[in-house]
């Protein structure tokens, strides 16, 4: 099972680490920069409470979340990645990553420097999703350049690269006219010749926009503030950090003396799972209940393999029944008896909230 990594970028001063330490439930604790190398990593668990209540009529001895791995990345201008072996490393890093977790400032504070007069937040995300463009353009035009010197050599395969160099040349304008490549039409068969490419400005996105106290960006202001196809979510990543690494009794006491209604960072999870298009399904018994991350219209036997490669090598049949018609009827037992336990074959869709038992050979 290969971890979904998301990697949280920023411009330097943007609060980039404070989210990442919000988003990984360790408060505002400090912490030392990390060498150049050792990338700071964190499992972030997907709070579901459909596994504490199938873990509770089940007797279940652990429950186990689905989870993300959140990775704190330091920002590579496309420039430097170009001419610096550390900026090319950094940008590599953000390549391998799944989705991006942007961070925008949109606070005002001596205490924390700034490198521009003040911040800016549409004016910040432009230059954001400026640099994620004349990164891909590198790439874009690095492969062109590839494909003009493999097709003076007889290949089998120059049909292919005529393809790839045709796909490619549609692009290469929109990158360099700074507009988005979500905008090109493009055929199933070039969807799968791009993942290839890592294109940094086509990974899924979610931007929090790092408010002040009592801070509300206009609506417009806010759009703007986020990367493209990326909905903003504001947050005052610094007051909920320090309210996180209180006491759990205190905290709720300390967020009503300042005026502070519900924590906005836990939607932060859930936006992500969204932007990923990702689903969760449920496994129960006496050992673990237990949620798993899926793609949304994943097959059974797609799922089984999340959970190992051998169950779905030697899958023979899921026993499906929707969390919701557990929940109601309380019981595996009950929900058998009123026809909701289903057996479904290898391309059977799942369903968010499907809770399975996968039977599969020894």
């Amino acid at each position: 099972m290969i971890p979904i990594r998301i990697g949280v970028i920023g411009l330097p001063g943007a609060g980039k680490s404070t989210v990442f330490r919000l988003v990984a439930g360790e408060g505002a604790a400090s912490e030392a920069p990390a060498a150049f190398g050792a990338v700071p990593v964190r499992t972030v668990k997907i709070p579901d409470p459909r596994v504490d209540w199938l873990a509770t009529i089940h007797k279940s001895k652990k429950r186990v979340w689905g989870s993300l791995e959140l990775l704190d990345l330091a920002w590579a201008r496309a420039a430097d990645a170009e001419s610096s072996k550390e900026a090319n490393e950094r940008m590599t890093r953000m390549r391998e990553v799944d989705a991006f977790l942007c961070v925008n400032r949109a606070f005002g504070d001596p205490a924390y420097p700034y490198p521009k007069p003040e911040p800016d937040p549409p004016r910040d995300a432009g230059e954001l999703v400026g640099e994620l463009f004349l990164a891909d353009l590198a790439v874009v035009e690095g492969r062109l350049k590839k494909i003009k010197e493999q097709q003076k050599k007889a290949r089998p395969d120059l049909e292919a690269l005529a393809r790839e160099e045709q796909l490619l040349r549609r692009l290469q304008p929109e990158l360099e006219h700074g507009r988005s490549l979500r905008a090109v039409p493009l055929h199933r068969d070039e969807e799968v010749l791009l993942r290839g490419f890592r294109l940094l400005s086509l990974k899924p996105a979610v931007t929090v926009v790092n408010v002040g106290e009592g801070v509300t960006l206009p609506p417009d202001r806010r759009a703007a503030a986020a990367l493209p196809g990326s909905t903003p979510l504001e947050v005052n990543a610094k007051l909920e950090a320090e309210l996180l690494a209180l006491p759990e009794a205190d905290r709720a006491e300390l967020a009503g003396a300042m005026g502070v209604g519900e924590l906005r960072s836990p939607a932060v999870v859930p936006a992500l799972l969204r932007a990923l298009g990702l689903e969760l399904f449920l496994t129960a018994g006496e050992p673990e209940a237990r949620s798993w991350v899926m793609h949304a219209g994943s097959s059974a036997v797609e799922a089984a393999g999340e959970i190992h490669t051998d169950i779905a090598k030697s899958f023979i049949k899921a026993e499906v029944v929707p969390y919701d018609d557990l929940r109601a009827l309380g019981s595996m037992k009950e929900a058998r008896a009123h026809g909701k336990v289903r057996l479904e074959g290898k391309e059977y869709v799942m369903k968010d909230g499907d809770v399975v038992l996968f039977k599969h050979g020894s």
